[in-house]
């Protein structure tokens, strides 16, 4: 939890929490739009590319791997979840959720996906939901198991606009959603239970910001935030506000990315 993955468009850095210094930037080769995780190999970064997905290796600057995705992967959405142990892919124009294996890039589940494109996906602590958001307003909990929904929710009332951003809480009982805030709308990050749907806190407000990706640390004590001012928000999640600011000074504010920790 010392260090933050961040991933954009075309590039990828690893930033120290404790100062922001940025430790490592190199350009990720065809990597429009790129998602990124910790394994105990090491930090990756993962993309589509003319049906294939390519797994990047951050610290030895090459390819890990790059495995053949099914033909409706084309124009897909690509997601890693926790510990990288699933990739999901949402291809375009069905929406339909197609969860990876990362090792032999087979399709382990498939899901029926949601109305509109999948903005953010993350897995359980235990391996055994996903959770997925996107522009249809709701966020949908999935038994990986049985492929089946177990639950949908949607903020509802003044809050009822897409969502951005999603992230389990480390025990797994918990989880935080940003919204895509609408012109003049501030964004906010709300705390939900998975199964009832019940919002149990709204951790902060920014207005004029979209929060772009979310990640808790190992405890579920800190909370990173990515935005699209161009900077990154940890949060203190035992009390509920901000620990400290990390500017990233991009020259592209839709270049401040996914982020791991």
């Amino acid at each position: 939890g010392t260090q933050l993955l961040v991933a954009g468009a075309n590039q990828v850095r690893l930033v120290e929490l404790a100062t922001g210094a940025v430790l490592l930037q190199q350009p990720l080769p065809g990597a429009w739009t790129a998602v990124g995780g910790f394994t105990p190999a090491g930090p990756f970064v993962a993309w589509e590319q003319s049906r294939r997905l390519v797994i990047w290796d951050v610290l030895k600057r090459r390819r890990r791997s790059s495995l053949a995705l099914p033909p409706e992967a084309m124009g897909a959405n690509v997601f890693v979840t926790e510990r990288g142990a699933r990739i999901v892919v949402s291809p375009h124009p069905n929406y339909q959720i197609l969860v990876v294996d990362p090792d032999s890039g087979q399709v382990a589940v498939r899901l029926a996906g949601q109305r509109r494109e999948i903005a953010d996906a993350a897995l359980s602590p235990d391996g055994q939901r996903l959770v997925t958001c996107g522009g249809d307003q709701y966020v949908a909990l999935w038994d990986l198991q049985s492929g089946q929904q177990l639950s949908q929710f949607s903020a509802g009332g003044s809050w009822a606009m897409p969502w951005k951003s999603v992230d389990f809480a480390p025990d797994g009982a918990t989880l935080v959603v940003g919204n895509h805030p609408q012109r003049r709308t501030p964004a906010n990050l709300f705390r939900y239970a998975p199964t009832t749907g019940e919002r149990l806190e709204q951790f902060t407000e920014q207005s004029g910001t979209m929060p772009r990706g979310l990640a808790f640390n190992g405890d579920g004590t800190r909370l990173a935030v990515t935005l699209s001012d161009e900077q990154i928000l940890l949060w203190n999640v035992e009390r509920a506000e901000p620990l400290r600011w990390l500017a990233l000074h991009e020259e592209s504010a839709n270049e401040t990315g996914r982020v791991a920790l």
